[in-house]
């Protein structure tokens, strides 16, 4: 089996105080994982924001080591047309800079690039 992952579960293992349950599980499946090439944009763009420093240097060590050898699932243009069009019905929320991890995370939530 393949689990579609996406940046919140993959960069659990980054934050502060890492909830053990989703460690766990990212170890015990790391061999099923998968992502979506965008979101491995969106992870690797919000490391590229950060300020040079030992928080960036950690972060693309961590990308480089791991995140960027997850097996990406194929996105042909029409896949990519395809999300386009589905942006379209998804609400923007007040007070988000746009981008489409924005309109994703809805309410309360950012994208690693916004900055709204």
């Amino acid at each position: 089996m393949t689990f579609l992952v996406d940046a919140n579960v993959l960069s659990e293992p980054t934050k502060p105080e890492p909830a053990a349950n989703v460690i766990e599980w990212l170890k015990s499946n790391e061999r099923e994982l998968a992502v979506d090439p965008i979101i491995l944009g969106e992870i690797r763009f919000g490391i590229h924001l950060l300020p040079a420093g030992k928080r960036r240097q950690r972060l693309e060590q961590w990308f480089e080591k791991g995140v960027s050898h997850i097996v990406c699932l194929p996105w042909d243009a029409a896949s990519g047309l395809r999300w386009a069009k589905l942006l379209e019905v998804v609400p923007r929320y007040p007070g988000r800079c746009g981008t489409a991890g924005c309109w994703r995370m809805g309410p309360g939530g950012r994208s690693a690039g916004c900055r709204g």
